[in-house]
């Protein structure tokens, strides 16, 4: 579970299965604005296409979805393995970012990262 404070907002991030290249990894999230709107919560889907002819230079095709997105947060991603994915995060745009392995998806409080640490 990744949880990202942003100056518009704080999203948080679990990933409810890896895909293989072909197959989409998923993930399902929640978001809270900074002028405290009614929270969001969704699902996504990321993943990479290559186009097989030119695979040596690597040219994505327009069927990539490679942005984690939830409300106003947004982050690039890339295909790592069936485990995992890479995630790149834009340090001028991102607050504050914390890491989670403990099933806390549903009840974890979102705002102000100060607010989260409690």
């Amino acid at each position: 579970m990744l949880l990202v404070t942003t100056p518009e907002g704080t999203a948080v991030f679990d990933f409810t299965k890896f895909g293989a290249r072909d197959a989409p990894t998923t993930y399902r999230w929640r978001y809270q604005s900074v002028d405290q709107l009614p929270e969001q919560s969704g699902t996504g889907s990321l993943f990479e296409v290559y186009n097989a002819a030119k695979i040596k230079s690597e040219e994505m095709t327009g069927a990539d979805r490679r942005r984690l997105t939830a409300g106003s947060v947004s982050l690039s991603w890339s295909y790592g393995s069936p485990q995992f994915g890479w995630i790149y995060l834009q340090t001028d745009t991102t607050d504050y970012i914390e890491l989670h392995d403990d099933g806390r998806f549903a009840t974890i409080k979102i705002g102000k990262h100060e607010e989260t640490l409690r």
